[in-house]
């Protein structure tokens, strides 16, 4: 059981390659997008006026986060899979360990893009926070690592331990 973390983003799509690299026919794969609370973000007092683009605002994410589960589901049907996609709202960290738990995922994949070491002081990403939280296997793909293709390495050769 596989779990996806998709947004839309350029270290997102890059985990998505290798999941498409990786992936069998025989496993169960969840697609989750998750549409972050924009509250969260904001510092001005919630006045009527304010609320109702917040809400606009997260509509908006909201759909765009379906946009982005759907049009991967699809990748992954046409490659004869047939996932799950799932859209959670709220913490994006903390909903990936919360679906990970829930659906008893074996393997966690996420991208992780690189930050400065000012950021990385004071700011603890999504693929460290799911690394140190969630109860299973996390396979945290680098913005610019290269998914692996059967053609990339050699079958091992099978060694008797019996001989000398």
């Amino acid at each position: 059981r596989i779990l996806i973390a998709v947004d839309g983003s350029q270290p997102a799509n890059r985990a998505f390659e290798h999941l498409l690299a990786i992936a069998r026919t025989t496993d169960e794969i969840f697609v989750l997008a998750v549409a972050e609370d924009p509250t969260v973000f904001v510092s001005t007092p919630f006045d009527p006026v304010n609320m109702e683009a917040i809400a606009k605002i997260s509509q908006g994410i909201k759909e765009k986060m379906i946009n982005v589960v759907k049009m991967n589901g699809k990748k992954l049907a046409e490659k004869g899979l047939n996932p799950k996609c799932l859209i959670g709202k709220g913490c994006a960290k903390e909903i990936i360990c919360e679906e990970a738990e829930k659906n008893n995922i074996d393997l966690v994949i996420i991208g992780r893009r690189s930050q400065s070491g000012i950021k990385q002081l004071f700011y603890e990403s999504h693929s460290t926070y799911v690394l140190h939280h969630v109860k299973c296997c996390v396979m945290v793909i680098k913005e610019d690592s290269e998914p692996m293709t059967n053609n990339d390495r050699e079958d091992s050769q099978q060694i008797d331990y019996n001989s000398e």
